[in-house]
């Protein structure tokens, strides 16, 4: 099925305001053999990888679901940002809500994401997860069954799906659960912005958490 055909699907996704449902509710589960980079970077060197992306991609033109390719895949790496307090977001707009949270984030990780253009497909990882006190965390999060497509305000390339995590406090195994939006940038999609949400799981205390993800092709 040609892209013209598929860029007639509409694909609801929410950026910049980061209008992000997010539902679920914590238990016990086995824990998931996802994508992990070690040595776990520390949380200095992975929020500046989150902030050099972030300017990197500034002004960067998105893309057309059009001019994304029609076969093979592309592997997307970089990092996430993540607050769990939203006081600080009320009414904020892209790119400042983006910029406030990278600029300041209480958590960060690393982001592997795969898209299958084939298939108008994405999966992927978080992981090597650090809080602001560079304390490692238990947190693993994979995308699995995400889809491409466009957006409601025009033929844009976007993706979004459902998360679904794990996270070790206290001993115990919480399962969460969140929702990924997304959209590609560049002429063919060589970079990746969007964001997360995830319930009250990913932290254990009650708070759900949101997050600003950016990558590239390597």
């Amino acid at each position: 099925m040609s892209k013209l055909v598929h860029s007639r699907r509409r694909t609801v996704v929410a950026l910049g305001a980061m209008a992000l449902l997010v539902g679920g509710c914590s238990g016990s589960s086995e824990s998931k053999d996802n994508f992990v980079i070690r040595p776990i970077p520390s949380f200095a060197a992975t929020n500046e990888l989150s902030q050099s992306l972030f300017q990197k991609q500034t002004g960067v033109e998105k893309t057309q679901f059009a001019r994304l390719p029609d076969v093979g895949t592309a592997t997307y790496l970089g990092a996430a940002s993540y607050v769990t307090s939203s006081e600080r977001l009320v009414d904020k707009k892209y790119p400042e809500y983006e910029q406030i949270i990278i600029s300041d984030p209480e958590y960060v990780s690393r982001v592997r994401l795969v898209a299958d253009f084939a298939s108008d497909s994405v999966s992927g990882d978080l992981d090597s997860f650090r809080d602001s006190g560079n304390g490692s965390r238990r947190i693993d999060i994979k995308l699995e069954g995400g889809t491409i497509g466009t957006s409601d305000f025009g033929n844009d390339a976007v993706f979004g799906g459902t998360l679904s995590g794990t996270n070790i406090v206290g001993g115990e195994t919480l399962n969460f659960t969140g929702n990924i939006a997304g959209q590609f940038l560049g002429a063919r999609g060589d970079m990746i912005l969007g964001s997360v949400g995830f319930n009250d799981g990913f932290t254990g205390k009650g708070s759900p958490i949101v997050g600003v993800f950016t990558a590239e092709q390597p």
